[in-house]
Protein backbone atom coordinates (compact mmCIF):
# COMPACT_ATOMS: atom_id res chain seq x y z
CA UNK A 1 0.00 0.00 0.00
CA UNK A 2 3.17 2.51 0.67
CA UNK A 3 4.70 1.72 -2.72
CA UNK A 4 1.29 2.13 -4.44
CA UNK A 5 1.08 5.98 -2.49
CA UNK A 6 3.93 6.63 -3.38
CA UNK A 7 3.66 5.80 -6.79
CA UNK A 8 0.07 7.64 -7.33
CA UNK A 9 2.47 10.88 -5.09
CA UNK A 10 4.65 10.15 -8.08
CA UNK A 11 2.21 10.45 -10.91
CA UNK A 12 0.50 13.36 -9.81
CA UNK A 13 3.89 15.49 -8.94
CA UNK A 14 4.95 14.69 -12.88
CA UNK A 15 1.52 15.52 -13.87
CA UNK A 16 1.37 18.85 -12.42
CA UNK A 17 5.12 19.56 -13.46
CA UNK A 18 3.96 18.59 -17.44
CA UNK A 19 0.82 20.91 -16.59
CA UNK A 20 3.22 24.14 -15.43
CA UNK A 21 5.61 23.00 -18.47
CA UNK A 22 3.02 22.91 -21.04
CA UNK A 23 2.70 25.57 -23.15
CA UNK A 24 -0.36 28.26 -22.00
CA UNK A 25 -3.44 28.53 -24.10
CA UNK A 26 -3.87 31.73 -25.08
CA UNK A 27 -7.26 33.61 -24.27
CA UNK A 28 -10.10 34.51 -27.01
CA UNK A 29 -10.13 38.59 -27.29
CA UNK A 30 -13.93 38.33 -26.21
CA UNK A 31 -13.07 35.86 -23.36
CA UNK A 32 -14.42 37.59 -19.88
CA UNK A 33 -11.05 37.54 -18.46
CA UNK A 34 -9.50 39.41 -21.54
CA UNK A 35 -12.48 42.27 -21.73
CA UNK A 36 -11.42 42.42 -18.31
CA UNK A 37 -7.90 43.67 -18.91
CA UNK A 38 -9.24 45.52 -22.41
CA UNK A 39 -10.79 47.59 -19.88
CA UNK A 40 -8.28 47.90 -17.80
CA UNK A 41 -6.04 49.23 -20.68
CA UNK A 42 -8.33 51.03 -22.09
CA UNK A 43 -9.27 53.50 -18.85
CA UNK A 44 -5.64 53.91 -18.05
CA UNK A 45 -5.67 55.71 -21.35
CA UNK A 46 -8.25 58.04 -20.61
CA UNK A 47 -7.05 58.82 -17.01
CA UNK A 48 -3.35 59.42 -18.05
CA UNK A 49 -4.09 61.11 -21.53
CA UNK A 50 -1.98 57.39 -22.88
CA UNK A 51 -2.21 57.36 -26.80
CA UNK A 52 -3.45 54.42 -28.41
CA UNK A 53 -0.24 53.63 -29.81
CA UNK A 54 0.52 52.35 -26.08
CA UNK A 55 -0.45 48.70 -26.95
CA UNK A 56 2.68 48.83 -29.21
CA UNK A 57 5.25 49.65 -27.29
CA UNK A 58 7.64 46.81 -26.97
CA UNK A 59 8.27 47.77 -22.83
CA UNK A 60 4.27 47.70 -22.87
CA UNK A 61 3.86 44.59 -24.36
CA UNK A 62 6.71 42.84 -22.30
CA UNK A 63 5.30 43.80 -18.90
CA UNK A 64 1.60 42.42 -19.75
CA UNK A 65 3.36 39.26 -21.29
CA UNK A 66 5.22 39.17 -18.12
CA UNK A 67 2.17 39.40 -15.50
CA UNK A 68 -0.40 37.22 -17.84
CA UNK A 69 0.69 35.34 -20.75
CA UNK A 70 -2.10 34.52 -21.60
CA UNK A 71 -3.60 37.48 -22.81
CA UNK A 72 -3.02 38.57 -26.65
CA UNK A 73 -2.52 42.30 -26.74
CA UNK A 74 -5.69 44.13 -29.35
CA UNK A 75 -4.12 46.51 -31.91
CA UNK A 76 -4.84 49.90 -31.27
CA UNK A 77 -8.11 50.23 -33.74
CA UNK A 78 -9.54 47.59 -31.59
CA UNK A 79 -9.10 50.34 -28.77
CA UNK A 80 -9.88 53.16 -30.39
CA UNK A 81 -12.80 51.57 -32.10
CA UNK A 82 -14.21 49.24 -29.26
CA UNK A 83 -12.85 49.99 -26.29
CA UNK A 84 -12.70 53.70 -25.44
CA UNK A 85 -15.94 53.93 -27.24
CA UNK A 86 -17.30 51.66 -24.83
CA UNK A 87 -16.14 53.54 -22.00
CA UNK A 88 -17.30 56.75 -23.29
CA UNK A 89 -20.88 55.61 -23.42
CA UNK A 90 -20.86 54.30 -19.89
CA UNK A 91 -19.88 57.56 -18.58
CA UNK A 92 -22.08 59.34 -20.85
CA UNK A 93 -24.81 57.25 -19.40
CA UNK A 94 -23.52 57.85 -15.94
CA UNK A 95 -23.40 61.60 -16.32
CA UNK A 96 -26.58 61.89 -18.27
CA UNK A 97 -28.06 59.73 -15.12
CA UNK A 98 -27.40 62.26 -12.65
CA UNK A 99 -28.03 65.30 -14.51
CA UNK A 100 -31.26 64.27 -15.33
CA UNK A 101 -32.52 64.42 -11.46
CA UNK A 102 -31.02 67.95 -11.57
CA UNK A 103 -33.56 70.65 -11.26
CA UNK A 104 -31.39 73.70 -12.10
CA UNK A 105 -27.26 73.60 -13.39
CA UNK A 106 -24.98 76.40 -13.78
CA UNK A 107 -22.61 76.27 -16.52
CA UNK A 108 -19.44 77.97 -18.25
CA UNK A 109 -17.92 78.15 -21.22
CA UNK A 110 -14.87 79.77 -22.87
CA UNK A 111 -13.15 79.69 -26.48
CA UNK A 112 -9.57 78.66 -27.36
CA UNK A 113 -7.09 78.55 -30.34
CA UNK A 114 -4.56 75.78 -30.54
CA UNK A 115 -1.44 77.34 -30.96
CA UNK A 116 -0.49 74.65 -32.84
CA UNK A 117 -3.13 73.12 -34.98
CA UNK A 118 -4.65 76.69 -35.14
CA UNK A 119 -7.75 75.28 -34.71
CA UNK A 120 -10.60 76.59 -32.62
CA UNK A 121 -12.75 74.78 -29.51
CA UNK A 122 -15.69 75.73 -27.27
CA UNK A 123 -15.81 74.05 -23.81
CA UNK A 124 -19.00 73.49 -21.97
CA UNK A 125 -19.14 72.55 -18.55
CA UNK A 126 -21.36 72.05 -15.43
CA UNK A 127 -21.96 72.84 -12.50
CA UNK A 128 -24.81 71.70 -9.61
CA UNK A 129 -25.63 70.52 -6.70
CA UNK A 130 -28.26 67.57 -5.34
CA UNK A 131 -30.77 66.84 -3.23
CA UNK A 132 -28.14 65.52 -0.60
CA UNK A 133 -26.02 69.05 -1.56
CA UNK A 134 -23.46 67.13 -3.05
CA UNK A 135 -21.23 68.77 -6.22
CA UNK A 136 -21.34 67.73 -9.25
CA UNK A 137 -18.81 69.52 -11.81
CA UNK A 138 -17.87 68.01 -15.22
CA UNK A 139 -16.85 68.90 -18.43
CA UNK A 140 -19.41 68.20 -20.84
CA UNK A 141 -18.00 69.19 -23.72
CA UNK A 142 -14.75 70.28 -25.83
CA UNK A 143 -15.81 70.63 -29.00
CA UNK A 144 -14.29 71.42 -32.58
CA UNK A 145 -15.54 75.37 -33.47
CA UNK A 146 -14.40 76.33 -36.81
CA UNK A 147 -17.06 78.91 -37.41
CA UNK A 148 -16.55 82.32 -37.25
CA UNK A 149 -16.79 83.58 -33.67
CA UNK A 150 -19.89 85.28 -33.84
CA UNK A 151 -22.38 85.81 -31.12
CA UNK A 152 -25.16 83.71 -33.56
CA UNK A 153 -22.59 80.90 -34.03
CA UNK A 154 -21.88 81.07 -30.23
CA UNK A 155 -25.36 81.17 -28.91
CA UNK A 156 -26.29 78.00 -31.67
CA UNK A 157 -23.06 76.08 -30.30
CA UNK A 158 -24.32 76.43 -26.86
CA UNK A 159 -27.86 75.61 -27.71
CA UNK A 160 -26.62 72.50 -29.57
CA UNK A 161 -24.20 71.19 -26.65
CA UNK A 162 -26.91 71.79 -24.13
CA UNK A 163 -29.78 69.90 -26.57
CA UNK A 164 -27.29 66.74 -26.84
CA UNK A 165 -27.75 66.10 -23.16
CA UNK A 166 -31.49 66.86 -22.69
CA UNK A 167 -30.47 70.04 -20.59
CA UNK A 168 -33.94 72.13 -21.29
CA UNK A 169 -34.30 75.91 -20.63
CA UNK A 170 -35.87 76.26 -17.94
CA UNK A 171 -32.97 74.01 -15.98
CA UNK A 172 -30.39 76.57 -17.29
CA UNK A 173 -29.30 78.55 -14.22
CA UNK A 174 -26.63 80.46 -14.89
CA UNK A 175 -23.78 80.63 -17.49
CA UNK A 176 -20.03 81.97 -16.71
CA UNK A 177 -18.17 83.62 -19.39
CA UNK A 178 -15.57 86.08 -20.03
CA UNK A 179 -16.48 89.26 -21.25
CA UNK A 180 -15.33 89.66 -24.85
CA UNK A 181 -18.43 91.05 -26.58
CA UNK A 182 -19.31 87.78 -28.78
CA UNK A 183 -19.18 85.74 -25.47
CA UNK A 184 -21.68 88.33 -24.21
CA UNK A 185 -23.73 88.32 -27.36
CA UNK A 186 -23.77 84.86 -27.47
CA UNK A 187 -24.98 84.35 -23.76
CA UNK A 188 -27.88 86.75 -25.04
CA UNK A 189 -28.65 85.61 -27.73
CA UNK A 190 -29.29 81.55 -26.11
CA UNK A 191 -31.01 83.79 -23.26
CA UNK A 192 -29.33 82.66 -20.32
CA UNK A 193 -28.59 84.36 -17.58
CA UNK A 194 -24.84 85.38 -17.53
CA UNK A 195 -22.30 86.80 -15.23
CA UNK A 196 -18.93 87.79 -16.14
CA UNK A 197 -16.01 85.51 -14.97
CA UNK A 198 -14.26 87.54 -11.65
CA UNK A 199 -10.26 86.50 -12.20
CA UNK A 200 -11.13 87.46 -15.82
CA UNK A 201 -12.41 90.68 -14.72
CA UNK A 202 -8.82 91.07 -12.33
CA UNK A 203 -7.17 90.22 -14.98
CA UNK A 204 -8.38 93.08 -16.98
CA UNK A 205 -7.51 94.83 -13.79
CA UNK A 206 -3.99 93.94 -13.47
CA UNK A 207 -2.78 94.26 -17.61
CA UNK A 208 -4.47 97.93 -17.05
CA UNK A 209 -2.26 98.15 -13.81
CA UNK A 210 0.74 97.66 -15.58
CA UNK A 211 0.11 99.40 -18.62
CA UNK A 212 2.62 102.56 -18.36
CA UNK A 213 5.51 102.97 -20.79
CA UNK A 214 8.10 102.67 -18.22
CA UNK A 215 6.41 98.96 -16.70
CA UNK A 216 6.20 98.00 -20.03
CA UNK A 217 9.53 98.76 -21.31
CA UNK A 218 10.82 96.73 -18.33
CA UNK A 219 8.48 93.85 -18.46
CA UNK A 220 9.62 93.65 -22.36
CA UNK A 221 13.20 94.19 -21.10
CA UNK A 222 12.51 90.63 -18.90
CA UNK A 223 11.05 88.77 -21.35
CA UNK A 224 13.70 89.27 -23.60
CA UNK A 225 16.33 88.09 -20.97
CA UNK A 226 13.84 84.43 -20.16
CA UNK A 227 13.42 84.32 -24.09
CA UNK A 228 17.46 83.93 -24.45
CA UNK A 229 17.74 80.95 -22.06
CA UNK A 230 14.86 79.45 -23.61
CA UNK A 231 16.51 79.55 -26.84
CA UNK A 232 19.71 78.58 -25.56
CA UNK A 233 20.80 75.11 -23.82
CA UNK A 234 24.54 76.74 -23.43
CA UNK A 235 23.23 79.76 -21.54
CA UNK A 236 21.10 77.40 -19.23
CA UNK A 237 23.61 75.34 -18.29
CA UNK A 238 26.10 78.66 -17.44
CA UNK A 239 23.12 80.02 -15.91
CA UNK A 240 22.97 76.83 -13.34
CA UNK A 241 26.73 76.92 -12.87
CA UNK A 242 26.36 80.52 -11.22
CA UNK A 243 23.69 79.31 -9.00
CA UNK A 244 25.70 76.23 -7.53
CA UNK A 245 28.22 78.55 -7.08
CA UNK A 246 26.28 80.46 -5.28
CA UNK A 247 24.97 77.40 -3.06
CA UNK A 248 21.74 77.72 -4.66
CA UNK A 249 19.69 74.94 -5.57
CA UNK A 250 19.43 76.05 -9.65
CA UNK A 251 16.17 77.28 -10.78
CA UNK A 252 14.87 78.29 -14.26
CA UNK A 253 13.69 81.60 -15.16
CA UNK A 254 9.87 82.19 -15.79
CA UNK A 255 8.28 82.95 -19.41
CA UNK A 256 4.99 85.06 -19.11
CA UNK A 257 2.14 84.06 -21.23
CA UNK A 258 -0.14 86.85 -22.22
CA UNK A 259 -3.45 84.32 -21.98
CA UNK A 260 -2.27 82.21 -18.74
CA UNK A 261 -3.32 84.32 -15.04
CA UNK A 262 -0.43 85.10 -13.00
CA UNK A 263 2.37 84.27 -14.90
CA UNK A 264 3.74 88.00 -15.24
CA UNK A 265 3.61 87.77 -11.22
CA UNK A 266 5.60 84.25 -11.43
CA UNK A 267 8.09 85.35 -14.14
CA UNK A 268 8.90 88.85 -11.86
CA UNK A 269 9.27 86.94 -8.65
CA UNK A 270 11.53 84.31 -9.90
CA UNK A 271 13.22 86.72 -11.94
CA UNK A 272 13.75 88.94 -8.50
CA UNK A 273 14.47 85.45 -6.33
CA UNK A 274 17.29 84.62 -9.06
CA UNK A 275 18.84 88.64 -8.99
CA UNK A 276 22.31 87.67 -8.18
CA UNK A 277 22.99 84.95 -10.41
CA UNK A 278 20.94 87.34 -13.39
CA UNK A 279 23.43 90.04 -12.85
CA UNK A 280 26.79 87.74 -12.58
CA UNK A 281 25.36 86.22 -16.01
CA UNK A 282 24.65 89.51 -17.44
CA UNK A 283 27.96 90.83 -16.29
CA UNK A 284 29.90 88.17 -18.14
CA UNK A 285 27.73 88.88 -21.94
CA UNK A 286 28.19 92.06 -23.72
CA UNK A 287 25.36 91.53 -26.03
CA UNK A 288 22.72 91.55 -23.14
CA UNK A 289 21.84 94.62 -21.14
CA UNK A 290 21.92 94.54 -17.80
CA UNK A 291 19.06 96.43 -15.63
CA UNK A 292 19.72 99.30 -13.77
CA UNK A 293 18.96 99.68 -9.85
CA UNK A 294 15.77 101.78 -11.10
CA UNK A 295 14.54 98.87 -13.51
CA UNK A 296 15.47 96.04 -10.20
CA UNK A 297 13.23 98.58 -8.34
CA UNK A 298 10.12 98.41 -10.58
CA UNK A 299 10.26 95.19 -10.83
CA UNK A 300 10.07 94.73 -6.75
CA UNK A 301 7.33 97.35 -7.14
CA UNK A 302 5.36 95.24 -10.10
CA UNK A 303 5.69 92.02 -7.63
CA UNK A 304 4.12 93.74 -4.45
CA UNK A 305 1.07 95.33 -6.76
CA UNK A 306 0.36 91.64 -8.43
CA UNK A 307 0.90 89.47 -5.49
CA UNK A 308 -2.44 90.33 -4.08
CA UNK A 309 -3.82 89.41 -7.13
CA UNK A 310 -2.25 86.27 -7.35
CA UNK A 311 -3.33 85.18 -4.01
CA UNK A 312 -6.82 85.97 -4.62
CA UNK A 313 -6.88 84.11 -8.33
CA UNK A 314 -5.60 81.30 -6.51
CA UNK A 315 -8.02 81.04 -3.65
CA UNK A 316 -11.27 82.00 -6.52
CA UNK A 317 -9.26 79.26 -8.95
CA UNK A 318 -10.29 76.66 -6.59
CA UNK A 319 -13.53 73.57 -7.21
CA UNK A 320 -14.99 74.85 -4.24
CA UNK A 321 -15.29 78.60 -4.59
CA UNK A 322 -18.88 79.70 -5.65
CA UNK A 323 -20.31 83.01 -7.05
CA UNK A 324 -21.30 83.95 -3.30
CA UNK A 325 -17.96 83.07 -1.95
Amino acid sequence: NTVKKETVLETSKQTSIDEYLKPQKVWSINDSRSQAIHRKIGLMMALDNQPFTLVEDTGFNNLMNHLEPRYCMPSRKFFSKTIIPQLYMELNDKISGKLIKTDYISFSSDIWTCPISHESFISLSSHSIDKDFNRFDVVLHASHFPESHIGINISKKLESMWDSWKIQAERRHILVRDGASNMISGSNLAKIPAIHCTIHLLQLVVSDSISENIVIDVLSKCRRLVTHFNHSSLACNNFKQIQLQQNLDPLCLVQDVPTRWNSTYLMLDRLNKLKVPVQLYLAERSDLISFSTLEWTIILNIIKLLKPFFQLTLEMSSEITTLSS
